[in-house]
């Protein structure tokens, strides 16, 4: 296998994850919401689950090890998928997101892999055709691939070449500006780059009013 999907997630535990959903909804409902986008995103990225590519559970913390292992596997027979020897588990290794991609790009390059594609947990709307036409545009001349997100941020990101992992230096994270950045530093150092279609995140309670998701979908 020349190809590896990492995929970012977290162990749901209240208070960690969806913080800014959980100062509205209260943190217990924020973590089941968080557990019902992850299940929306293996049963979207399903398909790819059986395909000739290696799949990294990319997951913080290191602590909760088993459950993680135990919580993705139980989604994946869900599915009816009980193969699971293309896909490992890894613990997230970096002081900060930039930090946490970074490392991992190069763990996967220097482990032989040509193209590799890390995504979040927080778009739900995400599919295996894009995770496909992805692979597909770093298979060419351009060196990046970005999936924007509305908020200016981005819910993908892929590369065939580990020097282009320093798109990932001093990037401020948590801002409007995170994928505009990010270009700018590209084309200072002549990647060529290809942008997918834009999604949105849910980050907000704003943003899960504008989502399919009914608060019954994940509480009933």
């Amino acid at each position: 296998m020349t190809d590896i999907l990492v995929i970012f997630i977290k162990w749901p535990e209240p208070g960690m994850v969806k913080t800014r959903i959980g100062q509205v909804l209260g943190h217990n409902k924020a973590a089941n919401l968080y557990r019902y986008m992850v299940s929306r995103v293996i049963e979207n990225l399903s398909p790819l689950l059986t395909k000739d590519m290696k799949i990294c559970w990319y997951f913080d913390s290191v602590s909760k090890t088993r459950e993680v292992k135990n919580w993705i596997k139980t989604e994946i027979f869900a599915l009816n998928i009980y193969d699971l020897s293309n896909q490992i588990f890894c613990h997230q290794v970096g002081r900060d997101l930039g930090e946490k991609l970074q490392l991992v790009f190069d763990k996967y390059f220097s482990e032989g892999f040509k193209r590799v594609l890390a995504i979040g947990s927080d778009c739900i709307t995400i599919s295996d055709k894009i995770i496909l036409e992805a692979f597909e545009s770093i298979g060419g001349r351009n060196e990046l691939v970005f999936g924007p997100c509305s908020d200016g941020g981005y819910y993908l990101v892929g590369m065939n070449d580990f020097r282009a992992s320093l798109i990932f230096d001093c990037v401020p994270r948590s801002t409007d500006r995170v994928l505009e950045t990010s270009l700018v530093i590209a084309q200072k150092n002549q990647l060529g780059v290809t942008l997918l279609e834009e999604l949105n995140d849910l980050d907000t309670l704003q943003d899960l009013e504008k989502s399919s998701i009914n608060l019954c979908d994940f509480e009933c």
